[in-house]
């Protein structure tokens, strides 16, 4: 079993979420399955991201935080390359960011990878906060929403003249 961010942020009775975005991703998730490659260390690095479209953005427009999550699966046996997709975000993955941080003022970017990836982005498109989750297994999820980080960080977005981080 896996327990995936979404999943543990759908348990959590103390956070909202938007569930006709949650519907979308589900729909298409359905139709761009997880992507498991051939075989041992043949992972690919990034999974196809869904496409981001206007209806989304006015939708997400209308949360007091967007939640942008980015991920690598990166297979064993496999080094990190100056590549798209591995420790370059894809151009999907910057086109995501940058239009959700331009038309959402509290957006949050987690980074849900095992490596390090190139974080040139951050200044381009000004995210208001950005947090690595890494190597989280099977609980990760669980683990990412459980961290008072993860809630002292959505609290900073929200009310940062009331919670100041360091």
């Amino acid at each position: 079993y896996e327990i995936s961010i979404l999943d543990a942020l759908k348990e959590r009775k103390d956070i909202l979420l938007n569930q006709e975005l949650i519907t979308i991703y589900e729909d298409w998730i359905k139709e761009n399955p997880y992507d498991k490659g051939q075989g041992w260390g043949k992972t690919p690095w990034s999974q196809k991201e869904m496409p981001l479209t206007d209806q989304m953005v006015s939708i997400a427009k209308a949360s007091d935080v967007a939640l942008v999550i980015i991920g690598r699966t990166a297979g064993e046996d496999q080094d990190n390359l100056n590549n798209e997709g591995s420790y370059l975000l894809t151009q999907t993955e910057r086109d995501l960011i940058e239009t959700v941080s331009k038309s959402c003022e509290r957006t949050v970017v987690l980074l849900n990878v095992g490596n390090a990836i190139d974080m040139n982005w951050i200044d381009e498109f000004s995210p208001a906060a950005v947090m690595y989750v890494w190597q989280g297994g099977q609980e990760g999820g669980n683990g990412t929403v459980d961290v008072d980080d993860v809630l002292a960080l959505l609290w900073y977005v929200l009310f940062p003249e009331d919670y100041p981080l360091t």
